[in-house]
């Protein structure tokens, strides 16, 4: 196998930044289920729902990954968010602070628009990096930074 063919071949796979606002979000929807079990002078039931949420939480924010494998843009987010994406098919790349649930627990993220109308939000670490790395395999993505 030569180096051109093992480079194409290769997985990057980019983590997901983490922030502090949609942590806060988060923690707001939630309180109302805790007070609800809290009224109801149930401790355990508190105690089920707060480390539920909480787990869940937590392994939503850790398991938020973005893979580049060949021209494909793999997106995973839990077990529940799976998305694959033609990295040919991207034309525009925006960065924005939407709050719109999105495969992306940081409000510092991107747009990815692809095919005729789709997008997906992302949110990964190195945004920089990750841009050039897609804009490598499709030299005509277009990158809109934030002013």
């Amino acid at each position: 196998m030569d180096k051109a063919t093992n480079k194409i071949n290769m997985r990057t796979v980019y983590k997901s930044k983490i922030g502090w606002e949609t942590f806060v979000i988060c923690i707001i929807l939630l309180v109302p289920y805790f007070v609800a079990s809290f009224n109801n002078f149930n401790i355990w039931a508190t105690i089920a729902i707060v480390s539920i949420m909480g787990f869940v939480l937590v392994y939503s924010y850790l398991s938020t990954v973005y893979s580049i494998e060949g021209s494909e843009l793999l997106i995973k987010s839990t077990f529940f968010y799976k998305k694959k994406v033609d990295i040919a098919t991207i034309r525009k790349i925006v960065a924005t602070r939407n709050p719109l649930s999105s495969p992306a627990p940081s409000l510092d993220r991107i747009e990815i628009w692809y095919n005729g109308y789709d997008s997906v939000m992302l949110s990964p670490k190195d945004k920089d990096i990750f841009v050039a790395h897609l804009q490598q395999i499709n030299p005509g993505i277009e990158y809109v930074p934030r002013k």
